[in-house]
């Protein structure tokens, strides 16, 4: 039943001639009233030099909403008597070129009134497209304005950037400084912050406590000194909430004397007391001259004392 040639999924091309136009009719048949459509006697050539005829069926299968959605189309061989005629009566072609008629001017028809819908709804996206274009060109506009501004703005945070550039390499000299300045005092300094907390220390404060870098940001009441004092803390706390200085002479366990020193530390910024800076500075040397001194003065007065009387 099938034409030779390429293979297509195309139904009308891979008909043969002789059921084209039977198989078109009967299709809008169906299409058009959803009820089964029925060609009893085909006749059809046969490769053999034999005549056949087959019966043509084809029913609509509906979906839920019992809309046409597929055809099913049944070709079944005739068995016929020797003496019976297995071809199609004048009366029945009459009747198949009329319902072929029907179906091609019903398919023209439906093929007009697509066409002229498709030319309205291209009219309609033409317009559509027109304004989306003006719409377009608008933006663009825009777009072109917003991207000046862009890039006078990128000048402007380019500038910015240069100048914070400057500021943070004038920072990081300066933060270098202090580091270098730390590292090589020999005063044994340490800072804290209002909740005395450990901000920044000289290396020369391990003589005191055993402090390490990763210990930044600790309270310092977690650390033990080797002092004979124990008002460290209390005293701290005293030049925070005063805003004045304290001094006093301490010594540790190892017999070294320290100028002990609490000033209050204040933000460049707001002036604010934001902790205090402690500074412990060793006066061992002049501790024990003074304490020399004062020996040598008693002995001298002793043996004053002691000494006769010039007559």
């Amino acid at each position: 039943m099938l034409p030779e040639g390429i293979p297509t999924l195309v139904l009308p091309k891979i008909i043969i001639d002789e059921l084209k136009a039977v198989l078109i009719a009967a299709l809008y048949q169906v299409k058009l009233k959803l009820v089964p459509v029925v060609y009893n006697h085909i006749k059809l050539s046969s490769h053999y030099g034999k005549e056949q005829s087959v019966k043509m069926s084809v029913y609509p299968i509906c979906d839920q909403n019992n809309t046409l959605a597929y055809y099913w189309i049944r070709l079944d061989p005739v068995k016929t008597k020797k003496q019976a005629k297995t071809i199609i009566s004048d009366s029945q072609k009459n009747t198949l070129h009329e319902e072929l008629i029907i179906a091609l001017e019903g398919e023209l028809v439906e093929t007009k009134t697509m066409l002229q819908s498709a030319l309205e709804n291209m009219e309609t996206v033409n317009e559509e497209m027109q304004s989306t274009n003006e719409e377009l060109m608008a933006s663009n506009e825009e777009l072109q304005s917003i991207n000046e501004e862009r890039q006078s703005v990128n000048e402007e945070l380019n500038l910015v950037n240069i100048e914070r550039s400057k500021k943070i390499d004038e920072v990081s000299q300066a933060k270098d400084d202090i580091d270098n300045l730390i590292r090589s005092a020999e005063i044994c300094t340490i800072i804290l912050n209002a909740q005395l907390e450990i901000r920044v220390f000289t290396p020369a404060i391990k003589k005191i406590f055993n402090l390490m870098r990763h210990d930044i940001g600790r309270p310092l009441k977690d650390f033990h000194h080797n002092l004979k004092f124990d008002q460290l803390l209390a005293k701290s706390a005293e030049v925070l909430q005063s805003n004045e200085a304290y001094e006093n002479e301490i010594i540790n366990h190892d017999h070294h004397w320290y100028l002990l020193k609490i000033a209050p530390y204040h933000s460049i910024q707001s002036q604010n007391v934001t902790g205090v800076v402690i500074t412990f500075t060793d006066v061992t040397k002049t501790k024990l001259l003074q304490q020399e001194k004062n020996k040598m003065e008693q002995d001298l007065k002793q043996a004053l004392k002691l000494a006769p009387v010039a007559v």
